[in-house]
């Protein structure tokens, strides 16, 4: 397949910026980690390929005294793809956030699961401290028995997001990551904090530990984290709730 010289460097400014953010640690703000080697490989084997491709190129127009020209359609071919690698260079890297929660699932526990999901009758097997964001929110989606939770402590974090459960109850949330950030979807956890608005802002990540019980929200009664402590912390290294 043969491109023309202003593709194949876009393509190359492509490549080698993905081979950046590999090399920054940040792909698995963007591709699910199982993803990121074979993202990187490849992004490496184009790379060399569109080299190439572009030596061959000016060798060939130099003996041929030919010249690289698009049609206008194939210029316009280019603005889309253009456009979204100007962004993705410009705009730095950074996880999902509530904007993107907003235009998907919102309910307050989701039945999102991962890859390696526990079943739910296994979950608490062990301590229910070790229990993810994800098995929390699937088993609130799941039981909402006040009983079932007694003398079950939570350790979870994430970040704030206004779900619309009142001024003293709010969502923490993470997102679950199947191949990459187009299909991820939010998971999370409805905290009581009283004025959370007054304390915290949206996107803000928080970790809190504390136990579960059924409270009144703004949209009825249901099971809430009420917590024992609440700590402001920095964005995860890994922010999704793989």
């Amino acid at each position: 397949m043969r491109f023309s010289g202003r593709a194949t460097y876009l393509l190359l400014v492509a490549a080698a910026y993905v081979l950046y953010l590999g090399a920054q640690g940040d792909l698995d703000l963007y591709i699910h980690p199982r993803y990121i080697v074979f993202t990187v490989v490849m992004s490496a084997i184009a790379a060399v390929v569109l080299l190439m491709d572009s030596i061959f190129n000016n060798i060939t127009h130099e003996h041929t005294g030919s010249s690289d020209h698009m049609h206008g359609s194939q210029r316009l071919a280019l603005i889309p793809f253009m456009i979204v690698v100007t962004t993705a260079i410009v705009l730095p890297a950074r996880t999902l956030s509530s904007a993107t929660v907003t235009q998907r699932t919102t309910d307050a526990g989701s039945i999102v699961t991962t890859a390696n999901a526990t079943p739910l009758n296994g979950l608490f097997a062990g301590s229910s401290k070790g229990l993810k964001m994800a098995d929390w929110s699937r088993l609130l989606a799941t039981n909402q028995d006040p009983n079932y939770y007694a003398n079950r402590p939570a350790v979870i974090s994430g970040f704030v997001y206004d779900s619309g459960l009142g001024t003293d109850t709010v969502w923490l949330a993470r997102f679950v990551v199947t191949c990459c950030a187009v299909d991820a979807q939010p998971v999370g956890v409805p905290v009581r904090i009283a004025n959370w608005a007054d304390q915290y802002d949206e996107d803000e990540w928080l970790e809190v530990e504390g136990t579960f019980t059924l409270l009144e929200t703004a949209t009825g009664q249901e099971i809430v984290l009420q917590p024992e402590s609440v700590t402001q912390i920095d964005i995860p290294e890994d922010p999704y709730a793989n």
